[in-house]
Parts: structure tokens; C-alpha cells; sequence
């Protein structure tokens, strides 16, 4: 397959885990494994319009961090309409429908490798996963999608007693604080 691999990330050199996670990973791309410059590449940070170039370009974005809170890139990527692979954890499990939108996956390097391969082998499969992704991220993560369960959260006994409803009014309130207190502070 003439397929190649970007590992792209915000870097800071300043940060000495950045750069160390940096450099083992080009190790064992280009030494340990024998990989070329065009089969693996790596691009430590980016512009937005590059960083929108590469998802919507891409076969899948791979998402590895563990115990992640919600996580934007996995809703970066379905909104391009491009598939998650992801780990099993924290915020991709919100976000991602497992074979549908994408993949979870569990640590193991194989589970991620037959995932891809998956990708690889079907060529419209990533096309119709992204789609679907598209359209989840509408339905569930879209302004639109806030506003329906803002609304609820205010006009609903059932749902403001909920624990979603109860943290929307929670920051609903404090953001109403904020803007009030930039308010009275700027008069």
C-alpha cells in the first residue's frame, strides 16, 4: 500500500517530555523499524489550516491517550468526516461509536493494527465511517446540539434533575456570573 504515516502533535521544546517522546519515536520509526522519511513523517506543530489538511486527508486519525477527558480530536476528526481509531478510554468513548465511526481500541498495538489495516483493505470504508462521523458530531456536538440541550436544561424539571441538566445550569450560572461581573467592572 503506498499508505504513510503522520505523527503530528503540538511540540514544545521547552517541555523536556516533548522532546524526549519526540526523539524515541523517530528512533524507533527510522532505526529500530527501518522506516524512510516519506513512510513516516513527523510534523511537531502546525497552522490551523494544516492541521485541517491533514484530517481531512487522512484514512483515520489515531487518538492514543489514555484516560483522556472528553478530548476535542476525535470530534476535529468526525467533523472532517474523517474515522477515529482511539484508545477505550475517558472521553473517546463518549464521542466515538465504536465500528461506526471508528474504532476503540484497547492498548494493544495489534488491536490498532488490525483496525487500520481494516481501513486500508476497504477503500470506501473510511468514507462511510466518515460520514457517519460527520453526522454523530452534528447530531450530539454541533452549536445547534448545545442550544436544544440548553434549552432543555431550562425549561425541563426532568431534565434539570439530571446530572447533565444540573452541570448545565451549574455553568450556565457561572457563565452568567462571569458576564456579569465584566459588566459591572467595565461601568
Amino acid at each position: 500500500h503506498g499508505a504513510k504515516l503522520v505523527i503530528a502533535g503540538g511540540y514544545d521544546a521547552r517541555v523536556k517530555e516533548n522532546v524526549e517522546v519526540y526523539n524515541e519515536l523517530r528512533t524507533l520509526a527510522y532505526d529500530t523499524y527501518g522506516f524512510s522519511e516519506k513512510q513516516v513523517t513527523f510534523m511537531r506543530s502546525f497552522s490551523d489550516s494544516e492541521k485541517a489538511s491533514l484530517i481531512s486527508t487522512a484514512a483515520a486519525v489515531l487518538y492514543t491517550p489514555e484516560g483522556e477527558h472528553f478530548g476535542i480530536v476525535p470530534i476535529e476528526a468526525m467533523a472532517y468526516q474523517t474515522p477515529v481509531i482511539a484508545i477505550n478510554s475517558g472521553g473517546p468513548k463518549e464521542t466515538v461509536e465504536h465500528k461506526e465511526t471508528g474504532f476503540l481500541c484497547s492498548t494493544d498495538a495489534t488491536e490498532w493494527a488490525r483496525y487500520m489495516m481494516e481501513l486500508m483493505k476497504d477503500p470506501s470504508k473510511p468514507d462511510t465511517m466518515g460520514k457517519k462521523g460527520r453526522k454523530r458530531v452534528e447530531r450530539l456536538f454541533s452549536a445547534e446540539a448545545f442550544q436544544s440541550k440548553f434549552h432543555k436544561a431550562v425549561t425541563t424539571t426532568e431534565y434539570r434533575s439530571s446530572s447533565w441538566g444540573r452541570i448545565m445550569i451549574v455553568l450556565v450560572v457561572a457563565a452568567f456570573g462571569i458576564v456579569l461581573a465584566l459588566v459591572l467592572r467595565s461601568h
